[in-house]
C-alpha cells in the first residue's frame, strides 16, 4: 500500500466517521422538539431495517482502525530497532577500524625495528640500538619524553643519519621538522655542526652514502631491506 493510497483510504474512513457523528450525535444538541422526534423515528426505522448492515459497517471500521493502530505501532518499533541496530553497527565498525589501525601501528613499529637492526647493526652496538628504537617508540607516543643520545662507531655520515630518519619518519607520518629534531638530539656528536632547519631542508639530499633513501610504496609501511643490503655489498 503506497503512502498516497493509504492517505486517501484513511481520509475516506475519517469522512465516514464524521458523517456518522453528524447523523447520530449532532442532532442531540438541538434539544427536545419535533425535529428530534422526527429524527429518532427515521433513524429507528433505518436501524431496524438495516441493523445487520450497520453493525457490519461499524465492525469493519473498528477492525480497520485496530489494524492501522497495530501496523503503525509495529512500524515505529521497526524504526526504533533499525536506529538501535545502526548505532550498534556503527560502534562495531569503529571498534574494528580502531583494532585495524592499532595492528598497522604495531606492524609498522616491528618493520622499523627490523629495518634499523639490519641497516645499522654494523655501525652501532646492541644497547645503543635498543635506545634508538626506544626513542622512536616513546617520542612518537609519550608527550614530554626526553630523547636519549645514541652513540655510533663514527662510520655513519650525517647524510646516512638523515636518510635513516627520513625513511623511518615517512612511515610514522612525521614531518620534516620532527625528523630533524629527532636526529639532532639523538646523534649529538655527528650533527653538532648542523642546525635543525639545515637538517630539515636536506633530509633527502643525494650523495655518497651507506644508507640510501627508501621510499615506501603508496599506503604501505614496508622497507626495501633486501635492496638496501645488496647496495651495501
Amino acid at each position: 500500500m503506497t503512502n498516497k493510497f493509504r492517505e486517501k483510504f484513511f481520509y475516506t474512513i475519517l469522512t465516514n466517521i464524521v458523517s456518522v457523528f453528524v447523523i447520530l450525535i449532532l442532532p442531540l444538541f438541538f434539544g427536545d422538539n419535533h425535529i428530534i422526534q422526527w429524527y429518532y423515528q427515521k433513524t429507528s426505522i433505518l436501524f431496524t431495517s438495516y441493523r445487520n448492515e450497520c453493525t457490519l459497517i461499524v465492525l469493519m471500521i473498528g477492525v480497520i482502525l485496530c489494524l492501522y493502530t497495530i501496523r503503525n505501532h509495529k512500524r515505529k518499533e521497526a524504526v526504533a530497532e533499525k536506529v538501535i541496530h545502526d548505532a550498534f553497527n556503527y560502534q562495531e565498525i569503529l571498534k574494528t577500524k580502531e583494532k585495524e589501525r592499532e595492528e598497522i601501528i604495531q606492524e609498522t613499529k616491528k618493520a622499523i625495528g627490523d629495518y634499523l637492526r639490519i641497516s645499522l647493526c654494523p655501525y652501532i652496538q646492541e644497547n645503543e640500538m635498543e635506545k634508538l628504537i626506544q626513542n622512536i617508540d616513546k617520542w612518537d607516543n609519550t608527550k614530554g619524553y626526553i630523547l636519549l643520545p645514541v652513540i655510533t662507531d663514527g662510520r655513519l655520515s650525517t647524510l646516512d643519519l638523515r636518510h635513516m630518519i627520513w625513511n623511518v619518519g615517512k612511515r610514522l607520518g612525521w614531518n620534516g621538522n620532527k625528523c630533524a629534531t629527532f636526529i639532532k638530539v639523538c646523534f649529538p656528536i655527528e650533527l653538532k655542526d648542523l642546525e635543525i632547519e639545515t637538517i630539515r631542508r636536506n633530509l633527502r639530499q643525494r650523495g655518497n652514502c651507506i644508507i640510501d633513501i627508501d621510499i615506501p610504496e603508496c599506503g604501505d609501511y614496508k622497507f626495501h631491506i633486501n635492496h638496501t643490503r645488496k647496495s651495501k655489498l
